[in-house]
Formats: C-alpha cells, structure tokens, sequence
C-alpha cells in the first residue's frame, strides 16, 4: 500500500507528459513489472495501475484508491482479469481525483500463484 501525492520519477516505460507532472511507484516479480503512474495535470490527479511483462502474461488485478480532501472521500476498487502481450504496456485501472486530496492505493496483480504488490517497492 501507498500514500502519495506524487512519487519519486523513476523511467520505466519511458512515457512522458506535456503540461504535467508524472510520476511512477513499481515492482516486479520475474518477467513481469507493475507500476502506479500518477499524473498531475492542474487540480486533476490522475492514477493509472500498468503492467508491463517481457512474455505473454494472463492473471487477475486489484486496483483500490481512498482518498479524502476538502470535498469529502471515496473509496474507489477495480479489478478483473487481464491480458498483457508480451514489451506491451496495459492499462489495469484508472482513476481521476481532485489534486489536493491526500489518497492510499494498493494495487496488487496475481499470475498463476504468485501474487505482487505494486506498491511494496516504491
């Protein structure tokens, strides 16, 4: 799990942002990567869950913000099935939140029986 309100700007997917800023919180386990990127685009956080794996890769996700601020909370979870080819990024879950709310994601994907917590390593 992770509190951020934006995270150290490692380069993972070498993906860039004009008029932002971004930002990522990753892991690994074998071929296969998971990062939270976020991305600042005035008062508008945007938090993306992605998966990166260097084989063809089959598995389940679970992708969870809280956040609280001036305008209230919420509890926001996502998950399901995934299919990521092989050097192809993809895109798991996907939220937009107000830019000044403090938030916590757990982001976590499951391959076979080995299960990786996105946010353990960042």
């Amino acid at each position: 799990m992770i509190t951020t309100k934006l995270l150290a700007i490692p380069a993972l997917l070498g993906v860039g942002l004009i008029g932002g800023n971004l930002a990522y919180a990753n892991a690994s386990t074998g071929p296969t990567q998971c990062s939270i990127q976020t991305t600042l685009n005035g008062n508008v956080q945007s938090l993306q869950g992605i998966i990166l794996s260097d084989v063809n890769a089959n598995g389940t996700y679970q992708f969870s913000v809280r956040s609280s601020g001036p305008s209230g909370s919420s509890n926001i979870n996502q998950g399901g099935n995934f299919t990521a080819r092989a050097a192809e990024p993809v895109i798991v879950g996907q939220v937009q939140l107000n830019a000044s709310a403090k938030t916590t994601v757990s982001f976590t994907v499951t391959l076979g029986n080995k299960t990786i917590d996105c946010a353990a390593h960042s």
